[in-house]
């Protein structure tokens, strides 16, 4: 069960970050607020108004040169990134370009170098990356513009030596890195593969390793060259799933997303009831699934995002049932395998659906 568990306002939960004192979810449109919750009880401390009815998309908490403390960041579908001042709930800097239109679906930030990159919806032709220093909340210091020909999905820095990479994924179905530091965009480019379908997600693993995943469910694991280790399919089969009491398999129907625990990658799998499951394997063995948790009782509808919070060694998730929910999970050391309920009345989405594009999520 749970540990905690906190109720919103009614809208689907779509993204975690995590500071110090509190978890920053945001909410789906038309309210597409940013809920602050103590990171002990979940309760709500304060709510941010962000990015008006058109959607708040992206969340990071980051050490950047702004406020003299980490500071919550936000994208939104209006096109712009706010680093906002926790004291008053209102922006202390708010980054915007001059693509008129082109809202930001993604976002990260490199404490380091006080920069912080913003991936962007298809615009025209473009589809750009756009990065900033927030201390001079100007114009971007540079644009990428080609290394996308559509929505930039995924976001992620990685420090690796004396020049980060930041790996990035498109609709475009290209998982790409590069050099964010360089302002020439040919000579930022550093490896790109090409995975074959729209990508949701993506990330590394604390080996380096990069992952990703399409809006089909299917997921691959890479090296950080970004030459192929494993293609897994449909994450849905049954292979991947564990296996339950009574001898039947969880019934995955969508990959939640998915982070980096020790050496190993764990994959959250979600069902049609809410309930959900974190699988792992070892780059190193990446046909050996095990079965680390099962998080039933607190979701009645789809799990939409999770977070990893290794400080306290807790999972985080959030909902369309518009709950957010705290679970123990100091060790995801291997459970035993549980029954798992159905219920026949919610909508149902198997891991057989093939390419029928209309029994996928609505991703907002």
């Amino acid at each position: 069960m749970a540990q905690a568990s906190t109720r919103l306002d009614g809208q689907y939960v779509l993204g975690i970050a995590q500071s110090s004192t509190y978890y920053a979810v945001h909410t789906s449109e038309p309210d597409s607020k940013i809920y602050l919750l103590d990171r002990r009880t979940l309760a709500k401390t304060s709510t941010h108004s962000a990015h008006g009815s058109q959607g708040t998309t992206a969340l990071r908490v980051a050490d950047i040169a702004v406020q003299g403390t980490p500071s919550l960041i936000s994208a939104g579908k209006d096109g712009s990134v706010v680093v906002w001042d926790e004291r008053t709930t209102r922006p202390a800097v708010t980054l915007s370009h001059d693509s008129a239109g082109a809202g930001v679906l993604s976002l990260d930030a490199l404490s380091s170098r006080n920069l912080i990159a913003a991936g962007a919806a298809l615009q025209g032709d473009d589809a750009s990356i756009l990065y900033w220093d927030p201390r001079s909340p100007g114009a971007p210091t540079h644009i990428h513009a080609s290394t996308h020909s559509d929505d930039i999905t995924a976001l992620h820095f990685r420090n690796s030596g004396d020049i980060p990479e930041l790996l990035s994924a498109s609709s475009d179905g290209l998982v790409c890195t590069s050099n964010p530091l360089e302002k020439d965009e040919d000579e930022a480019q550093l490896n790109v593969v090409n995975y074959g379908s729209s990508l949701a997600h993506a990330g590394w693993s604390t080996t380096g390793h990069v992952w990703a995943s399409s809006d089909m469910e299917t997921a691959a694991l890479y090296t950080s060259e970004l030459d192929l280790v494993h293609d897994f399919g449909d994450i849905r089969k049954p292979d991947v799933a564990p296996t339950l009491l009574d001898g039947s398999k969880f019934k995955t129907a969508y990959l939640v997303d998915a982070f980096a625990w020790g050496g190993d990658l764990c994959f959250v799998l979600g069902s049609n009831e809410g309930d959900a499951a974190v699988v792992s394997l070892a780059p190193s063995q990446p046909n050996s699934w095990k079965t680390r948790q099962l998080l039933r009782g607190a979701h009645s509808e789809i799990v939409r995002c999770v977070h990893w919070d290794a400080q306290a060694g807790a999972l985080i998730t959030g909902g369309e049932d518009s709950v957010v929910a705290s679970w123990n999970a100091s060790a995801l050391a291997d459970v035993p395998d549980v029954p798992m309920e159905e219920d026949s009345g919610r909508r149902k989405r198997g891991w057989d659906d093939g390419d029928d594009r209309e029994n996928k999520r609505k991703r907002l």
